[in-house]
């Protein structure tokens, strides 16, 4: 399990690139929104053997919805970003 304190820098705790049915994506999804709803002091967030856990967000967050096409030659490429950005104090 990955966990973090940083001190103005970036550190990717869990990186998932893979290729799977679209059924599973969406499973993916919507166990990653279960887990934000039932999350007190922390969200771990877990895919396979690998796992981030980071403190829940006290305070709304930003989130950001993207949808990208992208040709090349004779096909498009689709790609659909969520980000969900937060800010975490010591003492929260």
């Amino acid at each position: 399990m990955n966990r973090v304190a940083m001190a103005d820098q970036e550190n990717e705790l869990l990186d998932i690139d893979v290729e799977q049915p679209l059924g599973e994506v969406a499973a993916d999804l919507r166990t990653i929104a279960d887990d934000l709803d039932a999350a007190d002091d922390e969200l771990t967030i877990t895919y396979g053997d690998e796992s981030a856990t980071v403190p829940t967000p006290t305070e709304d967050v930003e989130f950001e919805l993207e949808v990208e096409a992208e040709q090349d030659g004779d096909h498009v490429e689709y790609e659909i970003e969520f980000e969900i950005e937060w800010a975490h104090h010591d003492g929260e």
